[in-house]
């Protein structure tokens, strides 16, 4: 479990752009979207824009990963870092590539109201607050 991380409560479905994705509910009232959902979006809304990761670092159970978001013309868009503790998760490569996709995506400024519920709940325990993201027009 993740610092901070609380019991999921219930999930609903939202709405985005007439297209239906899952939500978590915390029992905080925290709501948080899955890197799988926001991809899924992510391939909706941008469908010639490209994913690329990046494996930086990986040793003694620790890894590191980046993410580049490049549009159709191959201009880079939005970056995401991710890394992960093989204490954490069981597959902590994968888990750090996921982590550092969903923060590319949240850096683009799409759908960032569901993105780090952890960042949320720590500010709530006084642990720190998170950063303002802006959204970037294209």
């Amino acid at each position: 479990m993740v610092s901070g991380q609380r019991d999921a409560l219930i999930t609903e479905q939202v709405e985005i752009n007439g297209n239906l994705y899952t939500v978590i509910i915390f029992e905080n009232g925290v709501r948080y979207m899955q890197v799988k959902e926001r991809v899924r979006l992510f391939r909706k809304e941008f469908k010639l824009w490209s994913i690329r990761t990046h494996l930086v670092m990986q040793n003694d159970g620790f890894a590191i990963c980046t993410t580049n978001i490049c549009d159709e013309h191959g201009n880079h868009r939005a970056t995401g870092i991710g890394s992960c503790l093989m204490g954490d998760f069981d597959k902590f490569v994968e888990t750090a590539e996921t982590h550092a996709v969903g923060r590319a995506i949240e850096n683009l400024g799409i759908i960032t109201e569901y993105a780090h519920p952890f960042d949320k709940i720590e500010e709530e325990l006084g642990e720190g607050k998170p950063k303002e993201k802006e959204a970037v027009e294209f």
